[in-house]
């Protein structure tokens, strides 16, 4: 009977394990912990930052969102909870906040939820990036950054003065949608990054699905900066994201749900609790 029983229980057991082993993000932040309304320069909330937020004085705000962002699609569930990070009011072309995290010279993976929730007006651009300082020049850059006139597409983009040239996907930015974004910059037969590739709302724990890839140098071999940059945003428009995530492997930035798992297992062990007590009866 014992022995019949340590089957499902070491599998089991390396359900624990398999969970428990997934690579450590580098840095997270789910702004939970900021005070609603509060401007996010200065804020020290999240893990593995390196610094705090900085932020311009007006325009990139914590705020409650009336419909929290959330995405569940497949086997990905991201909750984005009541807080998240609006840019908002923004007439300008700006960087509008980053944040450092600890240099990093492999590849890269970063995510996090989207959502224009205000303003329909084409040719707006937001870009979130990774770069070695705080420069937009040189950066790996994922968001809405169409290079189509009368458009707003999802796109990336890599090197050059501002980022590089835009690859676009073929989705469209829409209202009050959210978007599960998830950018990867990586070095190919090359000690500098020169590939930025996007993903748009995976559905699976293995890594697929790329919808726009730039290959160009950037000619810098660490990173170690997120940084947003907007353009061409009117005064009335209002983007939020949430939810941000920078690791080292897709299964870092692409979570599955810990609470089901865990959910799962004790159902499990409870299964197993009831047949070893029938076995003894």
């Amino acid at each position: 009977m014992k022995c019949k029983l340590l089957l499902p229980v070491t599998a089991l057991s390396c359900l624990v394990w398999s969970g428990s082993a997934r690579a450590t993000l580098i840095a997270y932040d789910g702004f939970e912990t900021y005070t609603s309304g509060a401007n996010l320069s200065g804020n020290t909330g999240g893990t593995g930052w390196a610094t705090n937020w900085s932020a311009i004085a007006t325009g990139v705000n914590v705020v409650t969102a009336g419909t929290p962002l959330a995405y569940n699609a497949g086997a990905i569930q991201v909750n984005g909870g009541t807080r998240a990070v609006s840019v908002s009011a923004l007439d300008t072309t700006d960087n509008v906040a980053s944040r450092s995290f600890s240099a990093q010279s492999g590849t890269v993976y970063f995510s996090f939820l989207f959502r224009l929730a205000v303003g329909t007006s084409d040719n707006d651009f937001i870009q979130f990036s990774l770069n070695d300082n705080t420069l937009i020049a040189n950066s790996g850059s994922i968001g809405d950054l169409s290079n189509v006139a009368d458009a707003n597409q999802f796109a990336t983009r890599i090197g050059g003065l501002s980022g590089g040239t835009s690859v676009n996907s073929s989705t469209s930015v829409a209202q009050a949608t959210t978007y599960l974004l998830v950018g990867k910059i990586s070095k190919v037969s090359s000690t500098n990054y020169n590939r930025m590739e996007l993903f748009i709302n995976p559905t699976t724990t293995t890594e697929t699905g790329v919808v726009a890839t730039q290959n160009a140098s950037a000619g810098i071999s660490s990173i170690s900066f997120f940084t947003v940059r907007v353009s061409n945003i009117e005064a009335t428009d209002q983007y939020q994201f949430d939810e941000l995530r920078i690791g080292t492997t897709w299964a870092d930035v692409v979570p599955i749900p810990e609470p089901a798992s865990w959910t799962a297992l004790a159902g499990g062990l409870g299964l197993l609790a009831g047949l070893f007590r029938r076995r003894r009866a």
